[in-house]
Order: structure tokens, then sequence, then C-alpha cells
């Protein structure tokens, strides 16, 4: 029935003062990249602050490997990553994140597994839920972290005429081959550890090590936690990151990066011509997480706004940065 209403009567909808409730949409069955089907696809969602009448403000925020739109809500307001006082924020669940359809959330006959996903799956189904049941046509900007920024730089590729800017930070447009090893072991380390019968949580364990590890640089984590605390975390590592993100859905996530390809397997510079937005490229050059080498030679090739940081902290430096960043992203966004 949403689909039939009036642009503007849509957006008073999702403008009204029930900020950051979790808000769920049936979007019905969703045709994935890989030739398979999640039926009655839900696509979970927030919204923060108050939205134009012509759509000019909305800013659509997807979620990063493991996060969920709840986490966003400390990226938002003055001094952070989008003023919600400006600008209305959707925060899109990606799937298998435990809200939207996931391998945890969705019940499925004996015997059958939920269908591997791809990051232009949860674009997908995010267009969908903007375009035919919120009565979006067009927005003024994504943004997104790590995985966010993989499905960031999937919507200027799939929907180029979508956004007007676009702000993938710390994420890549295609994974280079050392993230791919990193990624294609922690896959590898959970299914080993259930085919020997061991529980989520020391299944887990391994996985975990390895992700945290790797979003930090060796000077960070040696300064923040001494050779001392060795067996403390260690240990620390043994446990679900949280309720909603099982084991199964940390594995989705992690194939669906693995897949992440926006050049379909071309070359870069015959891509680069099919960008329409004005882009913002954030990247560290310390991350050793997701590789920034391949967002800094699109950037260039598509003469993108571009900061790197030399952060002694790493992949996770964004959130350390926004007196620097924020002013920065603020002014792209008014530009």
């Amino acid at each position: 029935m949403l689909k039939k209403l009036p642009l503007l009567i849509l957006l008073f909808i999702i403008s009204l003062p029930a900020q950051n409730d979790l808000r769920t949409q049936n979007i019905g069955n969703l045709k994935l990249t890989g030739g398979g089907v999640i039926k009655n696809c839900i696509v979970a969602y927030r919204v923060w602050g108050k939205a134009n009448a012509d759509s000019s403000n909305i800013v659509i925020y997807p979620t990063w490997f493991a996060g969920s739109s709840e986490n966003l809500k400390g990226l938002l307001g003055k001094g952070r990553i989008v003023d919600t006082a400006d600008y209305c924020v959707i925060g899109l669940d990606a799937l298998s994140d435990g809200f939207s359809s996931s391998p945890s959330n969705t019940k499925l006959p004996a015997g059958e597994k939920f269908p591997d996903i791809s990051v232009k799956d949860m674009v997908n189904s995010q267009y969908i839920l903007l375009t035919k049941f919120l009565g979006i046509r067009k927005i003024h900007a994504v943004i997104g972290g790590s995985m966010g920024g993989m499905q960031t730089f999937e919507w200027l590729a799939s929907y180029p005429g979508f956004m007007k800017k676009a702000v993938p930070y710390v994420g890549t447009p295609r994974p280079s081959l050392t993230d791919l090893v990193i990624w294609r072991n922690q896959v590898d380390m959970i299914e080993m550890a259930e085919r020997c019968g061991l529980p989520p949580e020391e299944a887990m364990r391994a996985p975990n090590q390895v992700m945290h590890l790797f979003a930090y640089t060796h000077k960070y984590r040696n300064e923040k936690t001494p050779r001392e605390n060795l067996e403390e975390y260690y240990n620390s590592h043994r446990k679900i990151n949280a309720p909603t993100f099982t084991p199964d859905n940390y594995k989705s996530q992690v194939k669906a990066m693995i897949k992440h390809d926006i050049y379909n397997g071309g070359k870069p510079e015959e891509f680069a011509p099919k960008i329409k937005a004005n882009v913002f490229v954030i990247v560290a050059s310390t991350d050793n997480l997701v590789y920034h080498g391949p967002a800094v030679e699109l950037a260039k090739l598509i003469n993108a706004k571009l900061h790197i940081s030399d952060s002694y902290i790493g992949h996770i430096f964004v959130g350390n940065e926004l007196s620097t960043l924020s002013p920065m992203i603020d002014a792209f966004l008014k530009e």
C-alpha cells in the first residue's frame, strides 16, 4: 500500500518523530546475482532527521561488516559523519546482518540453506526498498564505511544516477589479494571449527581475533595492550559478535565481500566513465584489513576528492579523526 502513496506523503511518513526506531519492509522475492532467491526478503532500516519535500537532503548510510543500523547513531549529529540537523539519514541494514534477511532469521525447509549473497545483492535490496516502498527516486548522497564503503562503491556502479554525492570510507571497489586471503581464511576457520563440532563461541575465536588484529596497526595494538596481557587478550575473542550476528551471518557477509567487484572482472579505467556522482574517497595508508590501493586508484581515475590518512590506528581510524573529517565531509556534501 505504501508504494501507491504520493511522494510527499511518503517523505512525511519517514520523517515522523519516532526516530531511530527499527523499521522493516518485506520487499518480496529478491533475485540474487548468484542465481538464488531470498523469498519474502526483509530489509531493515532506521531514519534520523527530516526529509525535504523533494528528497534533496536524503543521505543513505549502509552498514559495515557485523554492524547494524542501530550502530550508526553514534556517527550522526553535529561534528560527526552526517549532521541530522541538515540531512535526513536512512540507515540501511545490509543483508545477513541479523536484522535484514539473514541466515539467522530466515526460516527455511529442512535441508535448505540460506543462499549466497553479494554486495550487489545488498544494494539491490536497498534500492527496491527506497524506490518501490518509500517512493524515493533520487537522493543527495550515499555514505558508508568498510563493507558499507563497498556498498557505496556498488551504488555508484549499479545506480549511477540515483545520488549526487558519494563518500566511501575505508572501503574498496574490489578487494586486493591480501584482503581476499584475510577474509577467506576467516571463512575456512569457522567451517573447520564447525566440522570439528566446536561450539559457536570457540568457532568464532580465531576469525574474531584475525579481524580484530588486522583492523588495527601493530603500533596501536602494542601500545593499547601490554605484552603481559596476552592471555586476557587472546581469550577475549571467544564470543559471538552480537546475539543477532551468528557464525552463519559472519560467513555470509565475508563471502559477499570476497565476491565484491564493481568492475565485474573488467578494468577500472574502462569502468570509470560510468560514474556520474561527485565522490569523496577516504582511506588510511595504514589499513591492514582493507588495502587502500584500489580505492585510491579509482579516485584518481574519476578525479574524486581524496583523503589519505596516515593514522597509526589503521582501518578503524575514522572515529578517532572526526574533528578533521567531519568538516571535510560536511563541506563536500554542501558543495
